[in-house]
């Protein structure tokens, strides 16, 4: 799979098959992981397999109780490393580049399992507490996200995204007058909040489309039942004189 493919059709996946992951398929992951930018180089990172399901249900239950995780056969969690993070960098380290490292390494994982055919969900929501306890974690470690992995049992549809010229400009910082189509680039005065606005606009077409598909799919059903219902009985009636006439 090209990377511009991956990175445009993976989904978070919440739904996974009864079967096993290959593991060779997860070593592919991990060491997709391996290889991701970190700050400084000092790859902070370290990556635990989980596959037990005992284990894997106290990490659902420290996750705010998001009892679906049970379903992936194997969660990689991601914990950081902060004494290396603050020796060089000091808080900054500790509070910042340790999500960032970590995240880019999940980021890499993801796309991986995308390309073998599975699918992942980045999961960040849980009780620190409860994770350290999970893994018996020394001080100087912290966990960062926990990856789902497994053969996908849906296919969620693409969400909704913002334009690009509603998040990236050239030179400045959000300016006043983002151009507006038909203007020349002249551009006009917006409240901060037009981005928003523009992608709820955006938004309502989308819904009114799929609301319409299913009233037309609905209508047309119903007009082929009593299409169906009307040849049926004209066909009766027509076998019906056709033994008479015998």
């Amino acid at each position: 799979m090209e990377v511009l493919e991956a990175l445009h059709t993976r989904r978070s996946i919440r739904k996974y098959l009864d079967v096993p992951v290959e593991w060779d398929k997860v070593g592919t992951i991990l060491d997709a992981g391996r290889v991701a930018p970190s700050a400084g180089n000092l790859q902070s990172w370290r990556f635990v397999v989980v596959r037990n399901p005992e284990k894997k249900k106290q990490i659902a239950d420290a996750c705010l109780q998001q009892y679906w995780m049970e379903q992936a056969p194997v969660f990689i969690v991601i914990f950081a490393e902060m004494n290396k993070l603050e020796n060089h960098y000091g808080i900054r380290g500790v509070r910042l580049y340790s999500i960032q490292s970590c995240s880019m390494a999940a980021l890499q994982m993801m796309l991986a399992a995308h390309s073998l055919g599975l699918g992942t969900c980045y999961v960040s929501a849980f009780d620190e507490n409860a994770m350290a306890r999970i893994f018996n974690l020394p001080d100087s470690v912290r966990p960062q996200c926990i990856i789902t992995i497994g053969y996908p049992d849906e296919t969620p549809e693409a969400p909704l995204r913002f334009r690009l010229e509603n998040i990236a400009w050239h030179e400045v910082w959000n300016p006043s007058n983002p151009p507006v189509a038909g203007t020349g680039g002249s551009g006009r005065v917006v409240d901060p909040d037009y981005t928003v606005w523009n992608f709820r606009v955006a938004e309502k077409p989308v819904q009114f489309a799929k609301e319409a598909a299913k009233d037309i799919e609905r209508v047309t059903r119903k007009r082929r039942q009593r299409l169906f219902s009307k040849l049926k009985e004209h066909g009766k009636k027509f076998a019906k004189k056709k033994e008479e006439e015998k």
